[in-house]
């Protein structure tokens, strides 16, 4: 039994040994010298690695942004309309402060809903009770534009009648589901501020139109703000005649600075169509159809206005399209496609309506 335990601790003690070896064997191998060097970067430290982080930061930040703008066309509009605006401030200092020297009429900060309304009478209105509002009138303002307007722009006596006003409020309120009292009132307000700065109330209606759809209380991601879609950060200065920016959801004040700005802009581009689109935004990075979409609107409230029914959209056809559509077998009018000259076929058909 002795004997057993005796050879058991001997090779227990010969494993050991091995084991040992083994150890001190890797020891003495890590312990010379490599021919490798290993080399420690140093530490990121220092201003200048600073600023490099920062300019990384801002250049992926700068990239995203980008991305959305480049996807994202009512962003992309808000933006260029933001930008364009304050361009022009800058670029209009100079000429801002040439009025400024001018003698101006003092416009009082007004308390909305009280008092007597400073207009004058601008005639008959769907809504009179717009006159008593205590607002001071923007034609003091107005006529300091330096510049002509073009005359396309103006006023050519179309909402004067009741009846005539009461056509567009109707068709406003049928297009966008709205109360028709309140359209009556923006309607009114467009005659008595066309008034004021000398343009055609139906061009500052067809611009609230595709502007804010008349909703007094809407605002862009870009802080374009209420009926006319005002951008209260760029001329918050005036609005300080109406009370300050919080007046831009107010009817009376937004569509009055509204119209104020798109009079200047009219009289810097030198004509209507150049002037929506600085008020847009869109003079140097293109307005994406704004000033069409605004002058398609009012030409069909002129349509209207002047009882006049366009029953099928201009169209110029010429006869290799027809070619292309009708066999050649197909006879119009007793006379073969085939034997019409290359000729327009002009298939616009206006007529007027009894009134």
């Amino acid at each position: 039994m002795n004997r057993k335990l005796i050879n058991l601790y001997a090779r227990a003690q010969l494993k050991l040994q091995v084991v040992l070896s083994l150890v001190r064997h890797k020891l003495n191998t890590y312990a010379q010298k490599s021919d490798y060097k290993v080399y420690r970067a140093p530490p990121n430290r220092g201003f200048k690695t600073t600023l490099i982080k920062v300019g990384n930061s801002v250049a992926i930040i700068g990239v995203f942004i980008g991305v959305a703008v480049m996807i994202n066309e009512p962003l992309r509009t808000e933006l260029a309309k933001s930008v364009s605006l304050i361009g022009l401030e800058v670029s209009s200092v100079s000429s801002h402060q040439d009025m400024e020297r001018e003698p101006t009429p003092s416009l009082k900060k007004v308390l909305f809903g009280i008092g007597r309304s400073t207009s004058s009478n601008s005639g008959e209105l769907l809504s009179p009770e717009v006159l008593n509002l205590p607002v001071p009138s923007i034609e003091p303002l107005a006529k300091q534009i330096p510049g002509k307007i073009d005359p396309e722009a103006q006023d050519a006596r179309l909402m004067a009648s009741l009846p005539d006003q009461q056509k567009v409020a109707n068709f406003m309120a049928n297009k966008y589901r709205l109360d028709p009292n309140a359209i009556n009132q923006y309607v009114s307000h467009a005659i008595v501020v066309a008034k004021e700065v000398d343009l055609d109330p139906v061009l500052l209606v067809a611009v609230m139109s595709i502007e804010s759809n008349f909703n007094p209380n809407i605002q862009s991601n870009m802080g374009a703000q209420g009926l006319m879609q005002v951008l209260t950060r760029v001329h918050a200065d005036k609005f300080v005649p109406y009370g300050g920016t919080a007046a831009a959801f107010k009817p009376e004040a937004n569509i009055r600075v509204g119209a104020y700005i798109l009079k200047y802009f009219i009289a810097q581009a030198g004509s209507l169509q150049g002037g929506l689109r600085y008020y847009v935004g869109g003079a140097a990075f293109g307005d994406g159809g704004y000033a069409g979409k605004v002058m398609r609107e009012r030409e069909q409230l002129i349509a209207l206005l002047k009882n006049v029914d366009i029953t099928n959209v201009p169209l110029e056809v010429s006869l290799a399209l027809i070619n292309k559509v009708l066999p050649v077998t197909v006879k119009q009018d007793k006379v073969a496609v085939e034997d019409l000259t290359v000729q327009p076929v002009k298939i616009l058909e206006v007529k007027e309506q009894d009134s």
